[in-house]
């Protein structure tokens, strides 16, 4: 099975990096490991997993339906995603921007 690295870092200077399965769900490994990406829902409808990919964007999964209807088209174009809507398929980083 295909490993991928995932770099989170939180505005505070912390740091996780994880190995995932290609195709694991961002969020789903995070909670997993205890990493503390802020969520309600993990269905794209709360809002509250938002993250901005700063490398590897195009190593995730499509902006979904759900996402669209949560940020604007700026975030969008930031690279910023909702974690419970993101796979990964290769190695990305990841700004937790929310305290």
């Amino acid at each position: 099975m295909s490993m991928v690295t995932i770099c989170i870092r939180f505005r505070s200077g912390e740091e996780h990096v994880i190995e995932v399965q290609v195709g694991s769900n961002l969020l789903l490994e995070a909670v997993q490991r205890s990493i503390p990406i802020p969520f309600r829902c993990t269905r794209g409808n709360c809002g509250k997993c938002l993250v901005r990919i700063t490398e590897g964007l195009e190593q995730t999964s499509g902006i979904t339906t759900a996402e669209v209807q949560k940020m604007d088209p700026g975030q969008i174009e930031q690279g910023y995603r909702l974690a419970c809507q993101t796979d990964v398929f290769g190695n990305v980083k990841v700004d937790i921007e929310s305290s």
